[in-house]
């Protein structure tokens, strides 16, 4: 499906018909869907936004370049509101983490379009200033922007491991391939959420409530410091128009980006008044991925819930590893005689081994067709 292109429209069938999870991956159609998403973001639209942007501000600007950067901010931001918006629609979600999940009141219908509305225009506003400011950034030293990105982003990376949060939680044995995957997935966490501040990244499994809303209240004072620098680039040298066709002056630059500031600034205002009151709390959360999934597992309201604990890293709940196991052993006793759907080849191939202390119990649920999918999953990172 990836080599013919056809991969988002099947990814987006599967999701809208139900597709069960196959026996053996790491995820199922909804959360492939998204990342698959991230991936388009991250690798397609915001760079396609960056180089527009850079090509509009040290080239010479036109309706139609001003167009075409338009086009590429509202799609980069429509994809960025749209995985938020689905992942928090969604019941599964919303029944796993009631407490991060909800932001969306879908019992009012005219709530519902204005919280929708809010984070289109929250990802519009955010990316449209950073790409103008990252361009006039560029204007004046392409080293410079590297240097920003690197350390900005290197920082972050301090910070997961200062506080012990940098290994990403899917469930990968294989420790190279595990230190790669939570490179890969901070790097795109990060530049998404600098870029379009869609306000999913601030789950604790990604950056964090706090950090994500220093981020938002940071980027004005960024771009307009970019734009600081732009104008007194062009001042001090005499002979900038050999390099630059057309020049901003300070009262286009310093417009531009207060007007796109300011509706950034306020889209993230009324998107909080909006939202449920006990929700506000995730946006200066300083909880981290390992402290959300524990928290997951003891609130769980079934089972089901629970055992969804296996679906992540080992040592993301390594603190409640003998809740973990007392729970595993006492309902496996119980669901071999009832028999929940629930129950299927799929979570029984995520069970450590080591964590079954029956014998016998362990032979039972280690079938011939749980045996296969364990075994593909290791030999395989497809799956991923």
């Amino acid at each position: 499906f990836v080599f013919t292109l056809t991969k988002p429209g099947v990814d987006a069938h599967r999701y809208v018909t139900g597709y069960k999870q196959k026996a053996g991956s790491y995820m199922n159609t909804h959360v492939e869907l998204i990342y698959m998403r991230v991936l388009e973001l991250f690798s397609e639209c915001l760079p396609s936004a960056l180089i527009q942007a850079i090509a509009l501000v040290t080239g010479s600007p036109s309706r139609v370049a001003f167009l075409s950067l338009s086009s590429s901010v509202l799609t980069a931001s429509f994809l960025a509101a749209s995985v938020m918006i689905e992942k928090d629609a969604d019941k599964k979600s919303r029944k796993k983490s009631p407490d991060f999940y909800g932001i969306i009141p879908l019992e009012s219908l005219g709530k519902t379009i204005g919280v929708c509305l809010l984070i289109f225009f929250l990802c519009t506003f955010q990316l449209a200033a950073k790409v103008f400011a990252c361009a006039l950034c560029y204007a004046e030293s392409s080293s410079i922007l590297a240097a920003y990105l690197f350390i900005d982003t290197g920082s972050y990376f301090v910070y997961k491991m200062l506080r012990g949060d940098f290994q990403f939680w899917f469930p990968i044995d294989n420790a190279p391939l595990r230190i790669f995957t939570s490179i890969m997935c901070r790097i795109f966490a990060k530049t998404i959420m600098d870029f379009t501040g869609t306000p999913h990244l601030r789950h604790p499994s990604h950056l964090g409530g706090m950090y994500y809303s220093l981020i938002i209240l940071t980027t004005p004072l960024i771009c307009l410091y970019f734009g600081h620098r732009y104008i007194a680039y062009v001042e001090d040298n005499e002979n900038i128009k050999a390099t630059l066709p057309y020049i901003f002056s300070s009262s286009q630059v310093y417009w531009s980006i207060g007007v796109l500031v300011s509706l950034q600034i306020s889209s993230f205002i009324l998107l909080l008044l909006l939202i449920p009151r006990r929700l506000i709390t995730t946006f200066l959360s300083f909880k981290t991925g390992k402290q959300h999934y524990t928290e997951r597992f003891i609130n769980a309201p079934d089972d089901a819930t629970k055992m969804q604990i296996f679906a992540i890293h080992r040592s993301y709940w390594k603190s409640v590893a003998p809740e973990v196991e007392a729970f595993l052993n006492e309902g496996l006793v119980a669901w071999s005689s009832t028999k929940p759907t629930w129950f299927d080849a799929h979570i029984k191939s995520l069970i450590p081994d080591d964590l079954v202390k029956d014998p016998a119990m362990l032979l039972k649920i280690r079938g011939t067709n749980v045996k296969a999918i364990m075994e593909r999953r290791r030999s395989s990172i497809t799956g991923l």
